[in-house]
């Protein structure tokens, strides 16, 4: 008969099951046994009876039977997965940074990624750890910026923090987004491609949740601490900001950008503006609820109708 389990990790870390497998017609969770200290006690219930585990040996009450080696053997056979996993990742990550020197070149393509392998001494065919292509690369460039971005913002707040002095709201936000506008500047020219590829209906998900990490930093770090529907309003609004200077920016020929960061300043005034007025016009609803609800109630009592209810 399958019984169901329930495995709980007394040592520290977190416990992960590996696989289920049968024995003796009972079902038998196999605990990684590289999570555990070498005394875990680790009790996994199947209705009265546990699995005892000490010092990696896992038993069955009542059966002298014990799989010390194979859990040995797999707990290796994972350090080693994992290993392979980490050094796998960490040359994508040489090889999309290395990508993005060839970006002017090529564009937001496979033939960027084949020339930042190539570049590193790898073959170009790596860019094959890529089966995505181009799209990876332009999201590594968002998420990698966004990093960077909030590293930034972290050592402003602080810095102001410490200093006691206080960050104007709408100030903050125009000096975050220019911030995150600049990163884009190396690779204006192609950035048209990139905001098309994205566009496509299978990206877009990916560009959205680009977006939203992007605003969520920025408004994380101006200090919101609302949780109400303000939350939702005031990511969107920004993200909406962004966006349009971004368009602007794309089309910009003055010195320096100069009609870009008037136009952000513009809309970020406007953000403050309709918030205000938001605001206001929810506070005179609210007072006007108030004053309606106190007249029917006076109203009710002059021709006694409160009195039917008593």
């Amino acid at each position: 008969m399958l019984l169901a389990g329930c495995v709980k990790k007394i040592s520290q870390g977190l416990c992960k099951v590996r696989c289920f497998g049968l024995f003796s017609g009972r079902s038998l969770f196999l605990v990684k046994s590289s999570f555990f200290s070498n005394h875990a006690d680790i009790r996994t219930f199947v209705g009265l009876t546990y699995y005892h585990t000490t010092k990696g040996s896992l038993q069955y009450p009542g059966n002298a039977n014990t799989f010390s080696e194979e859990t040995e053997d797999e707990s290796h056979s994972d350090r080693e997965h994992d290993q392979q996993d980490q050094e796998d990742e960490a040359i994508k990550i040489k090889i999309l940074n290395t990508a993005l020197l060839f970006v002017q070149e090529h564009g937001w393509t496979r033939r960027a990624l084949a020339a930042g392998a190539e570049q590193l001494g790898l073959p170009g065919v790596a860019h094959g750890l890529f089966p995505k292509g181009g799209v990876e690369l332009i999201n590594h460039f968002y998420t990698s910026s966004n990093e960077e971005l909030a590293a930034q913002l972290e050592v402003e707040t602080s810095e102001a923090r410490e200093s006691n002095v206080k960050l104007h709201t709408d100030i903050f936000l125009i000096n975050s987004l220019t911030m995150r506008l600049r990163m884009i500047e190396p690779y204006l020219d192609n950035w048209p491609q990139a905001l098309a590829i994205m566009s496509l209906p299978q990206n877009v998900p990916t560009a959205f949740s680009n977006l939203l990490d992007l605003v969520d930093i920025i408004w994380f770090y101006a200090g919101d601490k609302s949780v109400d529907f303000n939350w939702y309003t005031k990511r969107l609004s920004l993200a909406a900001v962004y966006k349009a200077t971004e368009l602007c920016f794309l089309q910009d020929s003055s010195s320096d950008y100069v009609d870009t960061w008037e136009f952000l300043n513009r809309r970020i005034d406007d953000i403050q503006y309709f918030g205000k007025t938001f605001k206001q016009a929810q506070q005179t609803q609210e007072l006007l609820a108030e004053v309606t609800g106190s007249g029917l109630i006076v109203l009710q009592n002059i021709l006694g109708l409160n009195r039917l209810g008593r």
